[in-house]
């Protein structure tokens, strides 16, 4: 994870993370963009407001919880594909 990442708001960090919820209630997990979530509760919407907002669809309780990932592995993709070192 980067130094300095925090998330409180939707809008943290330009969206460039993903959204972790897992259900308290049956441990169902699944990830989210946090695009997706702003069309759905506001851009600026804080991770805690949205949480509560959440359904488990396997379960179907109100008992989600939410933390912001910081997507490492895609970067480094991302850049080592088109940052390329050639001996010359």
């Amino acid at each position: 994870m980067s130094t300095g990442f925090h998330v409180d708001k939707l809008s943290d960090e330009f969206g460039q993370y993903t959204l972790v919820l897992k259900c308290a209630e049956c441990g169902h997990e699944r990830k989210a963009e946090p695009l997706t979530l702003g069309r759905l509760c506001g851009w600026d919407a804080r991770l805690e407001d949205v949480a509560k907002r959440m359904r488990c669809s396997r379960c179907g309780k109100k008992r989600c919880t939410l933390k912001a990932q910081f997507v490492y592995e895609e970067l480094h993709a991302h850049q080592s594909r088109h940052c390329r070192i050639s001996s010359a």
